[in-house]
């Protein structure tokens, strides 16, 4: 390299004035710069004023994948070595479409590198003409099905898929899921209905299609008797069924652990339970295992428990595979008929364990209760009806985890037992809301263990969830526990028990967590269509904020005001503004009418 050569610094042409040492005084564009040998690349001895050539790419089919100094190609592709031919290589190699550097020679690419690389540039020109054309429908706030590319990159983000998102980069938007749930409702592409919360808790969405095993054992035959199958009218999935015969009760429980096999154990396992929010039900067994296992139809495999509860004393337990004649009724038609024949039988034997409970510590709240549903997109809250039939379901549901509690225990069964601690704060009777509401806060928490302990808050000395099978997954636990038992096979020992437990308590935090995310994202879509409306509340709290209830709707929340108010008072109260996306509503508190 010598002074007058053209060389390249940072892409542009350049001249060497001076070699000062081991430096290089060059003069690009207008400027003097003294670089090191390291920071230019020599491209011809001479420096001259640079013109436009046109280069005879027909001859590199003679040089595919070979090696060649920067004045070699120079001369095949130009048939000169000028300056202006040496700077159009270079430009060339730069480019990097037919060539590469290999340190200071230039190797050919293959003609396969080359047209993938046309390919992939022309792809890019087709990629940033969407991207062009998307950005300016978002600042019209509008989408296009041209955009769903970007959509989807942007959907990863809203539930939290993804920590980084191209398109919300060139939107100027940060990659957070708020931030991208607010986009795609703000261009439409997603309702004020849709939420991520599945989706950002990991849910499993996916259904499968598996066939149940064939479970010939031995049943007893109980058709005989009348087996009611309560539920909701619309329910299609019933999991228990009550019977009277003379003063023994039975209690009759879908018999899935007998028909299902590994795959579908692991299926309910990892969800967990059943998610029921307004729109959607997400269950714990595949479709066609729930409809094929549930109570109905001319006959049904169970479980069943059967007892007598005579002087506050359960008597005559038994527990046996059986096999029933269903009949399906609604908790309204039992509402109607809960005076006559063996619906008042059951009730008064509901009622008086019931009693027997209350006497027992047994603490009862009448929490505000909701149904929540959408009608064409649009919400509608209605008040859980009072309803005498409920009441005796789950009661019965309750003493049957109560018997089977005895059962295992008598026969050194491994089950999972739901506990919770004495309770540290005085009964109530008749407790107001405020109270109710305090008690509520102040509950222990239960736990499931193998190990047998009471439960306060139902007022018995054991209990096991057991009458759920179809819906949650230790219910399934336990009745494989029993079954084993029932069929001369080995139940699991404690220890695997636990591990188990410990699975399903992961499984359930995040049900618990989505439903609770659902049913507020609903309340909140309430609350929007309701316009301007004012509610009835009253105060359940007022130590440094005002917290309220809304009991029409079971919201409960907070306000902040220097006003004071008394436990269980009256308040009037409007919105002030919702966030959807971030699940907030600000409150204000009306003069009351």
């Amino acid at each position: 390299m010598k002074i007058g050569s053209l060389v390249a610094y940072k892409g542009k042409p350049a001249k060497v004035i001076e070699i000062i040492g081991n430096k290089y005084l060059i003069s690009v564009s207008k400027d003097k710069l003294k670089v090191r040998e390291k920071d230019i690349r020599f491209i011809n001895e001479k420096y001259e004023e640079l013109v436009e050539l046109e280069a005879d790419f027909s001859i590199l089919e003679d040089f595919y994948e070979q090696t060649l100094s920067l004045d070699e190609l120079t001369q095949w592709l130009f048939t000169e070595n000028s300056p202006s031919a040496s700077w159009q290589t270079f430009l060339l190699v730069e480019d990097s479409l037919y060539f590469y550097w290999r340190k200071k020679d230039v190797f050919v690419r293959p003609i396969e590198q080359v047209e993938k690389i046309k390919e992939d540039r022309e792809q890019k020109i087709l990629y940033e003409k969407r991207q062009s054309s998307f950005i300016k429908r978002v600042e019209q706030k509008t989408w296009h099905k041209d955009d769903l590319e970007f959509l989807y990159d942007i959907e990863k983000v809203a539930f939290n898929q993804s920590k980084h998102s191209q398109a919300l980069k060139n939107l100027n938007l940060k990659s957070t899921p708020e931030v991208a749930h607010q986009l795609l409702i703000d261009i439409g592409y997603w309702s004020l209905k849709q939420h991520p919360y599945f989706q950002r808790n990991k849910i499993e969405l996916d259904d499968i299609d598996v066939e149940i095993t064939n479970n010939s054992v031995a049943r007893l035959d109980l058709t005989h008797l009348k087996s009611y199958a309560i539920d909701n009218e619309d329910s299609t999935d019933a999991d228990d069924a009550l019977s009277i015969d003379g003063d023994k009760v039975w209690v009759h429980i879908t018999d899935v652990a007998g028909f299902i096999n590994k795959q579908i154990d692991e299926y309910a396992k990892n969800r967990g339970s059943t998610i029921y929010t307004p729109d959607t039900i997400i269950t714990m067994l595949p479709s066609n295992v729930l409809k094929s296992l549930s109570l109905g139809g001319e006959t049904s495999n169970t479980i069943s428990i059967g007892f007598k509860f005579i002087d506050n004393q359960i008597s005559d337990i038994e527990v046996v595979q059986a096999i029933i004649k269903t009949i399906n009724i609604s908790y309204d038609e039992v509402d109607v008929k809960i005076t006559t024949n063996d619906f008042e039988k059951l009730n008064n034997i509901a009622i008086k364990h019931y009693e027997f409970r209350q006497n027992e510590g047994a603490v009862s709240l009448n929490l505000p209760k909701i149904n929540l549903e959408y009608k064409n997109d649009t919400v509608i809250i209605t008040a859980e009806k009072n309803s005498q039939a409920r009441k005796m379901v789950a009661e019965f549901m309750v003493m049957a985890g109560h018997v089977i509690s005895i059962f295992a225990q008598d026969k050194k069964i491994a089950m999972p037992f739901l506990s919770q601690g004495e309770n540290d704060f005085k009964k109530i009777e008749q407790a107001t809301l405020s109270e109710q509401f305090e008690m509520a806060r102040n509950f222990p928490k239960s736990k499931t263990s193998p190990e047998v302990s009471s439960h306060s808050g139902l007022g018995l000395k054991s209990y096991i969830r057991i009458t759920s099978p179809l819906r949650r997954y230790m219910d399934l636990v336990a009745q494989q526990q029993l079954l084993a038992f029932l069929n001369n096979k080995t139940p699991l020992m404690a220890d695997e028990l636990k591990q188990i437990i410990h699975f399903d308590n992961k499984a359930l935090s995040k049900v618990r967590k989505v439903s609770r995310e659902v049913i507020n994202h609903t309340k909140l879509l309430y609350l929007k269509q309701q316009k301007n409306k004012k509610y009835s509340a009253i105060v359940i709290g007022n130590s440094k904020k005002i917290i309220f209830c809304i009991e029409s709707l079971a919201i409960v929340n907070e306000i902040k005001t220097k006003k004071s108010f008394k436990l269980d008072e009256k308040i009037i109260v409007k919105v002030q503004e919702i966030d959807i996306v971030n699940s907030v509503v600000e409150w204000s508190i009306c003069d009351n009418d």
